[in-house]
């Protein structure tokens, strides 16, 4: 009896266990006997070993997991309205806050200093926004609020800025997509300011993307325009 017992004890502990697949699991042999697939096809694909692992929660997905990435933006810029000056630009777009719909945004744009006191142009602020929609979904729209300070010229004001951004994830994953951007500096005021911006980017590897924009803003006293091209990183 011992030696049956001591030989048992032997078979459990050092001899390979097999296999115990969990509910909804399914043993990848048998898997491709009914999806009718090479196992070849299978090992070398994610996402069927991710289904045949788990059903994953498609809803749970689409509402928390985001169609578009954080972005970490640089850019050469043209103000046309300001006799065709150049400049730069930086932002940093929809940086998420923990696993919500809300995200972070700011931006900073200027002329180089070789232009003149009235061709002087400069930008500078920040937003936060909130995404109504699951972040999973193509199409999605943003009430933001946040700082902006605007210097066109002589003419200087900054303040409270609110609006709304429309994002179409022409290519969910940070592929490509589109942004629409309409906001009001210093709104219902006899400063206040239009201001509408157009982005697209396009990715060239997984991890840089090229961009271009163009925003125009409508102020009391004068309106301009800037037109931007440049690179993006994706962060996240």
């Amino acid at each position: 009896m011992k030696t049956f017992t001591y030989l048992f004890l032997f078979l459990v502990c050092f001899l390979p266990q097999p296999r115990v697949w969990a509910e909804g699991e399914k043993n990848p042999s048998s898997a491709a006997e009914e999806l009718d697939l090479p196992q070849g096809i299978i090992d070398n694909s994610p996402v069927i070993q991710k289904w045949l692992k788990q059903i994953p929660d498609v809803a749970k997905e689409i509402r928390y997991t985001p169609s578009f990435k954080t972005l970490l933006r640089f850019g050469y810029s043209q103000f046309p309205s300001s006799h065709h000056t150049g400049g730069f630009s930086f932002a940093i777009e929809d940086l998420f806050i923990a696993n919500t719909p809300l995200t972070v945004s700011a931006q900073y744009s200027q002329n180089f200093e070789e232009a003149s006191r009235k061709q002087k142009r400069q930008t500078a602020g920040g937003t936060i926004q909130y995404y109504l929609l699951p972040l999973g979904e193509y199409v999605n729209v943003a009430p933001l609020v946040g700082y902006k300070y605007i210097k066109t010229g002589d003419y200087v004001t900054e303040g409270l800025n609110v609006g709304i951004k429309l994002k179409l994830a022409l290519s969910p994953g940070g592929g490509g997509d589109l942004s629409v951007t309409q906001s009001f500096l210093s709104p219902i005021s006899s400063d206040e300011v239009g201001m509408t911006e157009i982005t697209a980017g396009y990715a060239l590897t997984k991890s840089v993307r090229l961009f271009s924009g163009i925003g125009w803003q409508n102020s009391p006293k004068r309106a301009d325009s800037q037109v931007t091209v440049g690179l993006e990183l994706l962060l996240k």
